[in-house]
C-alpha cells in the first residue's frame, strides 16, 4: 500500500467518527431506498405477516419511540466508553488510548446506534400526519429490525468493553499491533518493483560511499516523524540522479530547521528539491506505529513498567508483557534488519536510511523493565527465561547480544535480599547461558 494512503488510513482508523459516519451515510441511503420501495413496490400490496400492519399514527409513534430510545442508549454507550478510556489511561498509560479508540468493535457499536437513530428520523420526516397518508409498512419494519439489531449490539458492547479492559487482553492487543508493524516494515526496501541482490562484502559508511561535501536539506515543520514516503524518496533520487542520506527515522521528534537529508552532489540542492523532500516526510503531533517499531515496543514496555510501580504492584501483568516482547523479538530476529544502503531497480545505490538494529530493539524491549523490576524475582526470572527461549531462533551475532543482556540482568539480581531467590536467578541465568552457547 502507498505510504500516503496508509498514513491517511491510519488516521481514519484511529478516529472515533469515521466508521459511524460511514454507517450514517448507509442509513440515509437505506431510508431513501425503503421509502422508495414503499411508494413503488409495496403501495398496492397488503402487508405480509412479517411487515408492520398498523395505521399511520402507530407508525409515527413507533418511529418516535425507537429514535428517542436509541439516542438515549447511544449517550449511555458514549459515557461508558469515556469512562473506559479514562480507566485505561490511568492503568495502562495514555499512549494506549489510541488502541482503544481504533477498536473497530467500539466504533461499530456507536455507528449502529447513530445509524438507527438517523434512519428513524428520516423515515419519520417522510411520514406526515393524516389518515389519507399511505403507511410505509416496509420502512417501519426495517426500523423495527434495526432496533432489534441495536439491542443485540448493546449486549455485545457490554461483553466487549468488559473483556477489553482486562490486562491480558490489553497486552495481547498491543502485541498484535506490534506484530502488524513488524510485518509492514521488515524487510524494508525502497524499490518496491524489483528487489536488488543483497550487497556482498563489508558495506562502507554512507559518507565514504557517496563522497565528501554533501548538501543539506532542512525540515520545514516541527513534530514527530510518523512516516517516510520511501517510494517518493527513491523516485526523487532516481529521477534527479542523486544520492540521499536520511538523517531522521520515524519516531524521532523534528525541530523546524533541523537537518533532514544529506544530498550528493551538493549543487543539486534547490528550493524545489527541498519542497519535494519535505513533502515525503509525514510529520504529526504524536508517534504512531506505522513505521516506528520502537513505539510499538514502548507501548508494551509502558504497561509493564506501570504494573511494576509501587502503586499498582502487579508483576503478573509485567510477566505477560515480557512473554509477548519475547515473541516480538523472535519475529524481529527472523525478519532481519533492512539494508542501510538501498539501491534502485538498476542496482545503483541511491538512499541511505538509518534503521533500528537488533541490539537497539532488545534494549528498548528489556532495559526499562529490567531497571524497574530489578527487585522483583518473578520479573527477573522471566526475563532470563525469555532470553533462553530466544536462543534457538537467533543467529550467533544476535545470541551475543542476548548473552550480554542476560549477564546484566544476572549482575543486578545480586540486590535481592533472599539467598534462595538469588539461587533461583543463578539457575535461570546458567540455563540461559547454556541455551545461548548451544544455539
Amino acid at each position: 500500500m502507498n505510504t500516503r494512503i496508509q498514513h491517511v488510513w491510519e488516521k481514519l482508523a484511529s478516529s472515533y467518527w469515521f466508521v459511524p459516519a460511514l454507517m450514517m451515510s448507509a442509513a440515509a441511503g437505506l431510508a431513501s431506498l425503503a421509502l422508495h420501495l414503499d411508494r413503488s413496490v409495496f403501495v398496492a400490496k397488503s402487508p405480509s405477516d412479517w411487515f408492520y400492519d398498523g395505521d399511520i399514527e402507530g407508525a409515527r409513534t413507533l418511529l418516535s419511540t425507537v429514535a428517542g430510545s436509541i439516542v438515549t442508549v447511544a449517550g449511555v454507550v458514549f459515557s461508558i466508553t469515556i469512562a473506559a478510556l479514562t480507566q485505561a489511561s490511568a492503568q495502562f498509560g495514555p499512549r494506549l488510548l489510541r488502541n482503544f479508540m481504533r477498536d473497530g468493535a467500539n466504533q461499530l457499536v456507536l455507528g449502529t446506534f447513530v445509524a438507527t437513530f438517523l434512519y428513524c428520523i428520516l423515515v419519520l420526516r417522510a411520514v406526515p400526519e393524516g389518515e389519507a397518508t399511505a403507511v410505509p409498512h416496509f420502512s417501519v419494519t426495517v426500523a423495527v429490525g434495526l432496533s432489534i439489531a441495536s439491542l443485540c449490539v448493546l449486549v455485545f458492547f457490554i461483553h466487549h468493553i468488559s473483556a477489553s479492559m482486562q490486562a491480558p487482553h490489553v497486552v495481547a492487543r498491543a502485541a498484535m499491533e506490534l506484530r502488524q508493524a513488524i510485518e509492514r516494515r521488515y524487510p524494508a526496501r525502497l524499490d518496491s518493483e524489483t528487489p536488488a541482490p543483497p550487497p556482498t562484502g563489508p558495506m562502507p559508511p554512507p559518507w565514504q560511499a557517496f563522497g565528501p561535501d554533501p548538501g543539506t536539506i532542512r525540515g520545514t515543520s516541527s513534530g514527530y516523524l510518523q512516516a517516510v514516503d520511501e517510494e517518493e524518496v527513491m523516485r526523487i533520487a532516481t529521477d534527479r540522479d542523486l544520492r540521499l542520506e536520511l538523517l531522521q527515522r520515524p519516531g524521532k521528534f523534528l525541530l523546524e530547521g533541523s537537518p533532514l537529508v544529506l544530498v550528493w552532489p551538493a549543487r543539486a540542492v534547490s528550493a524545489a528539491l527541498c519542497r519535494a523532500v519535505n513533502a515525503a516526510f509525514l510529520v504529526g503531533r504524536q508517534r504512531t506505529p506505522e513505521q516506528d517499531i520502537e513505539y510499538a515496543l514502548d507501548q508494551m514496555v509502558e504497561i509493564a513498567v506501570r504494573a511494576l510501580s509501587p502503586g499498582v504492584n502487579d508483576p503478573f501483568t509485567a510477566v505477560t508483557c515480557i512473554d509477548w516482547l519475547g515473541d516480538s523479538l523472535r519475529r524481529l530476529s527472523a525478519c532481519g534488519e533492512p539494508p542501510a544502503i538501498r539501491p534502485d531497480r538498476h542496482g545503483a545505490s541511491r538512499v541511505v536510511a538509518h534503521v533500528p538494529t537488533f541490539p537497539g530493539l532488545v534494549d528498548a524491549a528489556f532495559d526499562q523493565i529490567r531497571q524497574y523490576g530489578r527487585t522483583s524475582v518473578p520479573v527477573t526470572i522471566r526475563l532470563l527465561e525469555s532470553i533462553a527461549a530466544l536462543a534457538e531462533h537467533v543467529d550467533p551475532e544476535q545470541r551475543a547480544v542476548l548473552l550480554r543482556k542476560a549477564a546484566i540482568i544476572h549482575r543486578e539480581s545480586h540486590v535481592l535480599p533472599a539467598e534462595e531467590d538469588r539461587r533461583d536467578v543463578d539457575g535461570r541465568f546458567r540455563a540461559a547461558v547454556t541455551a545461548l552457547e548451544r544455539g
